[in-house]
């Protein structure tokens, strides 16, 4: 077996398929652009090509080391003439309707599919499950199955409309839900116009998911974590629907256009400073927890 550190040139293959690798990820957020900048729900997209760049690079430093094994190269080029065409045979189909989901999925199947093949290939198991977590993140971007969508869509939407509904009436306001709007006085809201749950609930999931890696937390910091998000986008779009249901109620249409954006903004910062101040404490938790093992292994080794 050829050893990384035995190959002539092996910082320049190492960053050779460290390149191809962004390469393919690169023309499946290509693929998903279109959604990224017309779909209502998957504008964050944007922000995580970069970040998972960042990501990976960093993962890609700390578990490459001299130990990489790069094998035959026969099977990177067997891989590749494979790979090609079928990718330009789902992009060729995808041309008719660049938002067709199906498309976009098998895409996203063969490039993580093949990128941890090749990262199994070039660092063995080691490399390719180290690897996973930044997958999982720069999976954020890609939309969700359309019946999943519309699932999280109208579930989420139900949640904070009965909610609020409650809350208003709890409070002495009387309010009417009738499937997805609040009605008082007369004065109709729609909660989908007022607060869109799962652009929430995507978002910080993202969030979370870049934050767990980001301080490289364990496998239950992260669902922890996770949970967090969800938690808070469903309460946080709860109190953001009932502070622009009270803002139309109260002052008008106007009023309820001028503050919908800043609501929003607000609303999704205060859940991410949550999420941050979160991690961070599950990190600092988790730190305190590895300097006590090593503190009791080396008192053990001592006695």
């Amino acid at each position: 077996m050829v050893r990384a550190e035995s190959m002539p040139g092996n910082g320049d293959c190492r960053w050779l398929a460290f390149l191809a690798l962004l390469a393919l990820w690169a023309q499946l957020y290509l693929a998903a652009i279109p959604l990224w900048r017309y779909g209502e729900y998957y504008s964050y997209g944007w922000f995580v090509p970069p970040l998972a760049v960042f990501l990976f690079a960093r993962r890609w430093r700390n578990l490459g080391g001299p130990g990489l094994d790069f094998g035959r190269g026969w099977k990177f080029l067997v891989l590749a003439a494979v790979l090609l065409p079928l990718l330009a045979l789902i992009r060729a189909v995808a041309a008719f309707d660049p938002s067709w989901r199906p498309a976009l999925l098998a895409q996203t199947l063969l490039v993580v599919g093949a990128s941890h093949l090749v990262l199994y290939w070039l660092g063995g198991r080691r490399l390719s499950l180290g690897m996973a977590p930044v997958t999982i993140y720069a999976l954020s971007a890609i939309p969700y199955p359309w019946q999943i969508e519309q699932w999280l869509i109208r579930t989420l939407t139900g949640w904070v409309s009965q909610v609020s509904g409650a809350l208003f009436n709890a409070f002495g306001r009387p309010v009417t839900v009738r499937g997805e709007t609040l009605e008082s006085l007369g004065t109709v809201v729609e909660v989908a116009e007022g607060c869109s749950g799962i652009r929430s609930f995507q978002n910080l999931v993202m969030a979370a998911l870049f934050f767990g890696e980001f301080f490289l937390l364990g496998i239950l910091s992260r669902g922890v974590l996770l949970a967090v998000a969800a938690v808070a986008a469903v309460a946080v779009n709860i109190g953001r629907a009932m502070t622009l249901a009270r803002i139309r109620f109260d002052q008008g249409e106007t009023a309820f256009d001028a503050a919908h954006d800043q609501v929003g903004f607000a609303a999704f910062g205060l859940c991410a400073l949550v999420l941050l101040v979160t991690a961070k404490l599950l990190a600092d938790r988790m730190d305190t927890k590895g300097t006590k093992r090593k503190v009791v292994r080396r008192a053990a080794t001592a006695s």
